[in-house]
């Protein structure tokens, strides 16, 4: 049986965007028996040439294949008589509301919780590929931040600011309180961005803050601008607002977020923006799936000097034709697992590049 220390969390693998080779490491699935107890074949991003390993979350369990699981089709076929463990269907979809239940869409009950739960019930599956990517590709974006990108290659001390709604808080990666703090204990997106930044450009003067809260919506960011972020004068703002905003229409949103623009140029002229663009929120459960798809359009009206679009959107509304939303998700409705937070990640790179 091989090591399974080569599947573990590594910064480099990690942020290797899921767009672009042809090995996907540790990618997220969440086995679901149907009700009548067994399991369909599941797809993913890519279909499967060949597999490497498929692992346990903490990834310390590695299966074995023929005995745990196969491959048929390019989809990846549990046992449900092997090692792997499946979530019962009624579990899943209670019949009875209870806590940690929301209204499922069209009827019935869908699993919701917080925490950790959600990422021990998965399973990381790395292996190789020959199909390419058909969905949106995030763009190379350096030649928008001209500021903070000459601040990078000359070495010069770079103050940058994350500010937006829970999933800039760190949820719901593992190693976050959002996360269970478990194995493999992979950090925020937005910690990986900062050490990633360090090593390319050989320094370690990249610094942040971090007035995020959970919950919010734009309008949040609004009133709280200026004390929480201007005040800093920071020379590179990462603005998440969006997930919450679900029943904001785009052209509020969008005022809201050049008004937190504007609020904080008022300190700083020279500060740069990367807008981003959020994951999807879940359209099984009811209510939750809305206006957050339509932002990027608006942001990218925006696009020029000094500001850049980070679509994360783009990356999850492929993922979903090809997976179910379970399977990248911390909470089962509006947080990213350690998958896709690796795709905030890999997008944000993406953007400071030339």
């Amino acid at each position: 049986m091989e090591s399974v220390n080569k599947f573990g969390y590594d910064l480099e693998r990690y942020l290797l965007p899921v767009w672009k080779g042809d090995t996907v490491y540790n990618e997220s699935v969440m086995p679901i028996k149907n009700a009548d107890g067994t399991i369909s074949p599941i797809s993913l991003v890519y279909d499967i040439d060949e597999i490497v390993g498929v692992l346990s979350s903490d990834l310390l369990t590695l299966y074995e294949e023929g005995r745990d699981y196969t491959v048929e089709d390019g989809k990846l076929c549990i046992n449900p008589q092997g090692n792997i463990p499946a979530m019962e269907y009624e579990d899943y979809y209670p019949d009875k509301k209870k806590d940690n239940v929301k209204p499922r869409t069209g009827g019935g009950n869908i699993l919701f919780i917080e925490g950790g739960y959600f990422h021990t019930k998965q399973i990381a599956v790395t292996y190789t590929h020959k199909d390419c990517w058909q969905g949106r590709v995030p763009e190379a974006q350096g030649r928008l931040l001209p500021r903070a990108l000459s601040a990078l290659k000359e070495k010069r001390p770079l103050k940058m600011a994350f500010f937006g709604d829970s999933i800039f808080t760190g949820c719901n990666s593992s190693g976050t309180p959002m996360g269970g703090s478990q194995a493999p204990f992979m950090p925020a997106w937005f910690d990986m961005l900062t050490e990633k930044m360090k090593k390319i450009y050989g320094y370690e003067d990249i610094t942040y803050i971090n007035p995020s809260r959970g919950g919010t919506k734009s309008f949040w960011g609004v009133e709280v601008g200026e004390e929480r972020v201007a005040v800093h004068t920071p020379d590179l703002v990462w603005l998440g607002f969006g997930m919450n905003d679900r029943e904001t229409t785009p052209e509020v949103y969008i005022e809201n977020i050049k008004e937190i623009m504007r609020i904080i140029k008022e300190k700083n002229p020279d500060c740069e923006f990367v807008l981003t663009a959020p994951m999807l929120a879940s359209k099984d459960a009811e209510g939750f799936f809305r206006s957050q798809i339509y932002f990027v359009d608006e942001m990218n009206k925006l696009k020029g000097e000094g500001l850049a679009v980070m679509d994360v959107t783009g990356v999850h509304d492929y993922f979903l034709t090809r997976k179910s939303y379970r399977d990248t998700t911390g909470n089962n409705l509006n947080h990213p697992n350690d998958f896709l937070c690796r795709v905030y990640a890999q997008t944000a790179l993406e953007c400071i590049k030339e």
